[in-house]
């Protein structure tokens, strides 16, 4: 899996998204980005000694361009529709 950014499309970068097996299932699409979140998260180390400040990003954004092959059947925006999704440090994905 390989999820890369665009970078100049827009205020939010959109990404690259490519998935494969070794069975040759793939799918590939482009994240369009429309949210970004952003939390902070600080916390004591040690008890106390020193402190770590962390940030969290997550970007919501809708499919483009969906291709693939899963199966033997191959998937498009026609045939699975709008899919939505996340991309933070784990990804969600709804087709």
């Amino acid at each position: 899996m390989t999820v890369e950014p665009l970078l100049d499309s827009g205020e939010h970068p959109d990404f690259d998204v490519r998935v494969e097996n070794d069975a040759g299932d793939y799918v590939r699409f482009v994240a369009r980005t429309y949210g970004h979140a952003r939390n902070w998260l600080d916390r004591p180390r040690l008890g106390g000694l020193f402190g770590s400040h962390w940030s969290y990003n997550e970007f919501l954004f809708r499919m483009a361009g969906l291709a693939g092959r899963v199966d033997g059947t191959s998937i498009d925006a026609d045939s699975m529709g709008t899919g939505f999704g996340t991309l933070e440090y784990s990804t969600g994905l709804s087709l």
